[in-house]
């Protein structure tokens, strides 16, 4: 996790011009949490904070060799991953990271569309059980759950963050961890939104994660950061200095 008194915390995600999304956005979100960012690009997109264009993939052995070269140089403990072309490519991903650290705690927002509506691609259930049991956390939305097809946390080693966004209590989150669930509520800023809040709050809740705290504890941080965040400007854009 350290090096030279530094907390290291890897974002394999895509890039956004804008900033507001993926791993411009993880950076900044790490650093302002007090941890150091690394990256590793997996998709580059062509959008802004209003519509989302196209994306061209990156190739699964280019984003390896990304990975590759950060363990070979820092300890990472915590990875959080976001915009992921197929379970197939995670997998990989997640193959390489245990491989390196086989204690490093992996945190997956599962983007399966952009906020914009861009689809990116469909989940079999099927191919996630086994995935499921290598990562620490996952954080998705109402529909991202569904489309997952999370039962109960007891099925699987990893704790999954429920975001209030598209469920029945707005500006509530609800953590599953360990056989225990967690409620975090919140406000549901009705007519303010920003882009880019998934990912806000996943790298937010990493940072925290890296730096010791309980997975209760970061997810709480992270949902504080990402309410700051949503109120930050009075645009879609939002301002990570708070």
């Amino acid at each position: 996790m350290k090096k030279n008194n530094i907390t290291y915390v890897l974002s394999i995600a895509g890039h956004d011009p804008s900033a507001g999304a993926g791993l411009t956005s993880d950076i900044k979100t790490f650093e302002q949490c007090g941890v150091y960012g690394l990256s590793v690009v997996s998709a580059i997109t062509i959008q802004n904070d209003a519509s989302f264009k196209a994306v061209t993939w990156v190739d699964v052995d280019q984003i390896k060799a990304q990975i590759n070269v950060l363990f070979d140089a820092y300890n990472i403990e915590c990875v959080k991953i976001g915009l992921i072309e197929n379970i197939d490519v995670l997998n990989e991903i997640v193959r390489l990271i245990k491989k390196h650290n086989r204690d490093a705690k992996i945190i997956w927002d599962p983007i399966l569309k952009s906020s914009s509506g861009f689809p990116f691609h469909q989940i079999q259930k099927q191919d996630i059980q086994s995935l499921l049991n290598q990562l620490y956390l996952i954080t998705p939305n109402q529909p991202e759950f569904d489309a997952i097809g999370l039962l109960s946390n007891d099925e699987y080693a990893c704790s999954y963050l429920l975001k209030g966004g598209h469920h029945q209590n707005p500006g509530t989150d609800v953590l599953y961890s360990e056989g225990s669930e967690f409620v975090f509520k919140g406000e549901s800023f009705v007519g303010a939104s920003k882009h880019g809040t998934g990912c806000v709050l996943s790298a937010a809740i990493a940072a925290n994660v890296a730096l010791g705290n309980s997975l209760e504890i970061a997810c709480k941080k992270g949902k504080s950061y990402v309410e700051k965040f949503i109120l930050s400007t009075d645009i879609n854009i939002g301002w990570h200095k708070h």
